[in-house]
């Protein structure tokens, strides 16, 4: 069975001489401890650019105090070379309305550098090459099979 979600893209601005910025495509996502039954909710934005699961925000790192790290691996960001990241595993879902749908388990990469730690959560290839999903102009629709 197949659940489709839509989301509408977000308005990402103009830059610095005035250009309009492309919208960017997003999707509400929860995160959840299964220890403590602690999570954090809000937008991800879909990044086909980023190899991992899920990159955290300061607000889904503080998701993470207490926990021990699976482990610690690294990734390479385009600009600054290698990034080290302690690896963690969360249950995530995403949310429409009232509705959520599960992605299982994910891992979540958090650098160890508070100089790479980002306003934005990113959800990467690890999660959406498992997805049958469309970027279509002001719409993104998600296929997720449950």
């Amino acid at each position: 069975m197949s659940k489709s979600i839509s989301y509408r893209y977000i308005d990402d601005g103009y830059s610095s001489s005035g250009r309009r910025l492309p919208d960017v495509p997003v999707v509400t996502l929860l995160l959840r401890r299964r220890d403590r039954r602690l999570q954090a909710k809000g937008l991800a934005i879909v990044d086909t650019g980023f190899d991992g699961s899920v990159y955290p925000s300061i607000g889904v790192l503080r998701l993470l105090e207490g926990m021990k790290p699976g482990r610690v691996e690294y990734l390479f960001h385009p600009l600054y070379a290698r990034i080290d990241c302690e690896v963690y595993e969360l249950d995530a879902f995403l949310l429409d309305g009232i509705e959520q749908v599960s992605l299982g388990q994910v891992l979540v990469y958090a650098p160890t550098d508070p100089d790479y730690i980002s306003d934005e959560v990113l959800i990467g290839r690890e999660i959406t090459n498992n997805h049958r999903i469309l970027l279509n102009g002001p719409m993104a629709n998600l296929n997720i099979e449950v």
